[in-house]
């Protein structure tokens, strides 16, 4: 795989989508607000080919945007249950008003290092999962963890976990920058004032947050799109194989 073809692709079709159709990059940031819809949104990228998809049919935008969410929750479910089993010992703690002991502490920490080892497993296969699944237009492929991991094979285990770690490191970096706006509110010198004006006139704070809320989320469609694209462009192995096309193996079903 080469990255750097990968990345311009990425870059290039992030361009195309927003730059110019200022009604669809709005209309893009409405859907992050109601959230499954940008997911299902993704999905379509997901799908591969040469132009960005076109913004609409947004109630089955929102059935996809509901798939990419249980598929997702379903990959991290393992963590999400490590986390609430080692926090059992400090809840009971709380619930009789004890202080917590040592023990109760050290089994949180420990089942959160083994949490946070079992989300980055899960987040290597949910990478191909949840694009094997928009490809071949069935929810259930994304759980066929033994043809997930031939798919990652036939990539070749250090090119695919460089070529995720450069393109994390990408959309991470990129939604720092589109969030910049929203950080610098409770940066500035005037943050503690501002943090008075919550408390005191919490509707008129609220008015003021909105728009620099807006911005961030305006600025943050783009990152969400390169991300997509430069996911489906690592499950083809590179910018010639992605087609857009669901394999015909796949079947009809969209369960």
């Amino acid at each position: 795989m080469d990255i750097e073809v990968m990345v311009t692709d990425a870059g290039l079709f992030m361009k195309d989508s927003v730059w110019g159709h200022w009604r669809r990059w709005i209309l893009l940031t409405v859907a992050l607000v109601i959230f499954p819809v940008i997911l299902g949104y993704m999905m379509r990228i997901y799908r591969g080919g040469p132009a960005p998809p076109e913004l609409e049919g947004w109630g089955r935008l929102f059935l996809d945007g509901l798939k990419y969410l249980v598929i997702t929750i379903v990959y991290m479910l393992p963590g999400l249950l490590v986390i609430a089993l080692s926090a059992i010992p400090l809840i009971q703690d709380s619930m009789e008003q004890r202080v917590p002991t040592v023990t109760s502490g050290l089994a949180f920490l420990l089942g959160l290092c083994i949490a946070v080892l079992l989300f980055l497993i899960a987040a290597v296969f949910l990478y191909i999962a949840i694009v094997r699944a928009a490809r071949r237009g069935r929810t259930g492929d994304a759980f066929q963890v033994g043809d997930v991991l031939a798919h990652i094979r036939s990539l070749g285990w250090v090119d695919y976990l460089i070529t995720l770690l450069v393109g994390s490191v990408i959309v991470w970096l990129g939604s720092q920058v589109a969030f910049l706006p929203l950080y610098a509110v409770f940066q500035i010198p005037g943050a503690f004032l501002l943090m008075i004006l919550a408390a005191t006139y919490p509707v008129l704070f609220v008015a003021l947050l909105i728009p620099v809320i807006a911005v961030s989320l305006f600025l943050y469609i783009p990152v969400m799109i390169f991300g997509a694209r430069f996911q489906s462009l690592v499950y083809d192995g590179g910018p010639a194989t992605v087609t857009g096309e669901i394999p015909a193996t796949s079947g009809s079903g969209t369960s």
